[in-house]
């Protein structure tokens, strides 16, 4: 019982993640931990940044 609830659990705490990302903006400054999406991934920012797309 309780194996499947974590499973659930986890299965919804993933795409909650994602929805919570801003779309990466060429024009937008970014600080360190800040959470954006690009190309269908999901990336934080390591440092201050702006017009270098996240790899």
């Amino acid at each position: 019982m309780k194996k499947g609830l974590v499973a659930l659990t986890l299965g919804f705490a993933v795409p909650a993640m994602s929805l919570a990302t801003e779309i990466w903006d060429e024009s937008t400054v970014y600080t360190a931990g800040s959470l954006v999406s690009h190309h269908g991934n999901t990336f934080v920012a390591s440092h201050r940044n702006q017009a270098t797309p996240p790899k």
